[in-house]
């Protein structure tokens, strides 16, 4: 590498990567463990921690020597090694920190419904379902990938074939509960799952809120407002379904079982503009062939009508396992 410029703004640059200047684009920090958790939970937990830690360490010892060198002999081969090195290693920290913000709502989650009272068989399935909730779809699929398939989608709501064929399938009766105007999309996919109207979903979505302790002090202020800005997160669908009756976390491969059995799932997928940070929930209501293919009909809270779509368009756009909703005869709210 030729001593200039450059070769610089690139020594800086690992400065900057190694922590020692980490004003721009800092290395993440590793979450705390959680208290709550069993035994077994917390030693795997510390266990991956202390990887990561011992990862850190032999980056930023790496990086030292790098930055040691006299600027000719630092090369574009040593520099681009580095680099990789550490986005590996804040995309495995990412993934540890998600993992544990996870486990910590869970805990509190868990903890909420043992406040409120919840009979043990309730707590037990709520425990399991929010240990089931993790990622679903095809994780290949690129922002690319996923606006064309909501293109595909949205161009075939109401065509008349796929109307017929979703009518002869199999799934349960549910009715559309409108179209959400703000961020709202959870709030309607599990009006529409459970048969109630969105103020009933909305009121008692809002009360979770105000006394959700994973919320932050604002969030739990201005609860509505929260829900229209950044929606719900996978684990409150899953209480707030086990709460109106009953929830189950069930993988893509078994929503056409599900749904044949005559219970609506709710899906976490991506939005129509690609934004794989984002996200979008929507509701499973039949499964039918169509040309010796397994299609879904989907209630999407942006749509007036339903839309259909192919098993391998449905993986695009997932983001996570579904949650299947069941009545239980006493939970769901009186009208």
């Amino acid at each position: 590498m030729k001593k200039n410029s450059a070769v610089w703004v690139l020594a800086v640059c690992i400065l900057v990567l190694s922590g020692v200047l980490a004003q721009a684009a800092p290395i993440p920090a590793l979450a705390r463990i959680p208290d709550g958790i069993s035994q077994k939970q917390s030693d795997a937990l510390n266990q991956r921690k202390q990887l990561l830690e011992a990862e850190l360490k032999s980056f930023q010892a790496a990086a030292a020597a790098f930055n040691a060198k006299p600027a000719a002999d630092q090369t574009d081969q040593e520099f681009n090694a580095l680099q990789a090195q550490r986005s590996n290693y804040v995309q495995a920290v990412l993934a540890f920190n998600g993992e544990v913000k996870d486990i910590r709502t869970a805990v509190a989650m868990n903890a909420y419904a043992k406040r409120m009272h919840w009979e043990e068989k309730k707590r037990a399935q709520l425990e399991a379902a929010l240990n089931a909730l993790r990622g679903d779809g095809d994780d290949n699929a690129t922002d690319v990938d996923v606006r064309q398939a909501w293109r595909d989608i949205s161009t075939r709501e109401g065509q008349a074939d796929l109307v017929r064929a979703a009518s002869q399938g199999d799934g349960p009766k549910i009715i559309w509960s409108g179209r959400q105007s703000h961020g709202d999309c959870a709030v309607f996919a599990l009006a529409t799952a459970a048969g109630l109207p969105y103020s009933v979903a909305a009121t008692r979505a809002a009360e979770l809120i105000r006394q959700g302790e994973w919320h932050s002090a604002e969030e739990r202020e201005h609860p509505q407002q929260t829900i229209e800005s950044t929606g719900l997160t996978g684990g409150e669908i899953v209480l707030l379904a086990e709460d109106f009756g009953g929830a189950e976390v069930v993988q893509s491969s078994d929503f056409a079982k599900t749904l044949k059995s005559g219970r609506p799932v709710m899906v976490g997928v991506i939005p129509a503009d690609g934004d794989l940070s984002g996200g979008h929930q929507v509701v499973l209501s039949k499964t039918f062939q169509q040309g010796g293919e397994t299609w879904f009909e989907m209630m999407d809270s942006n749509h007036d009508h339903p839309l259909y779509l192919s098993t391998k368009e449905l993986s695009t756009i997932l983001v996570e396992r579904g949650v299947a909703y069941r009545p239980e005869k006493g939970t769901v709210p009186k009208l």
